[in-house]
């Protein structure tokens, strides 16, 4: 079978302008069921800073986050977390594209590291995770910016979409700044 040639708008997702599809499906096959080669210039992917204190949750969350395609960096630590963001910004490294912090962390909570960006002016799209059932978390925390409190255990699903939606405000705020339209 000859390749077919065919182009992708930016709503694909890639920075490609042509896509090679070897075998391209027939009209009662789906896209799954062709055997294809693509070859393709894709985005950067999206990167996500992840900090929680508790080893297990961290490593399952940043797995799970990497197997949707995300980078993902994992730090433990508040005061850590803090410090990385301050250095990429003195760095002139763009900040990760999502942050998740959790609620409680050693030596500088989820909400003193957010409070810290908030005064700093600067701090991506933010969610906040928490093994608490009171509702005054989430008050406190959007208050200070963050987009969503998610409750532990977070299902994959949950935390999947969290992502996906924080990163989209991410990729709309990028393209405003820019000059496109959303």
């Amino acid at each position: 079978m000859r390749p077919r040639w065919r182009s992708l708008s930016p709503a694909d997702g890639t920075a490609s302008l042509l896509l090679r599809h070897w075998n391209m499906p027939a009209d009662d096959e789906s896209p799954r069921e062709a055997r294809s080669g693509f070859i393709t210039l894709a985005d950067p992917p999206i990167s996500v800073l992840l900090v929680d204190d508790d080893a297990d949750l961290r490593e399952v969350a940043a797995e799970v986050l990497r197997a949707e395609g995300y980078a993902v960096t994992a730090l433990a630590d508040g005061v850590d977390a803090l410090e990385r963001l301050a250095s990429m910004a003195d760095a002139g490294i763009p900040l990760p594209d999502v942050l998740i912090l959790d609620f409680v962390l050693p030596r500088l909570s989820g909400l003193g590291v957010l409070r810290a960006l908030w005064h700093l002016g600067r701090f991506p799209p933010t969610l906040i995770v928490t093994g608490f059932a009171d509702r005054s978390v989430d008050a406190f925390a959007t208050n200070l910016g963050a987009l969503r409190v998610l409750r532990k255990p977070v299902h994959r699903d949950v935390l999947c979409a969290a992502v996906r939606e924080a990163a989209s405000i991410c990729s709309t705020d990028l393209r405003r700044a820019r000059g496109a339209k959303p």
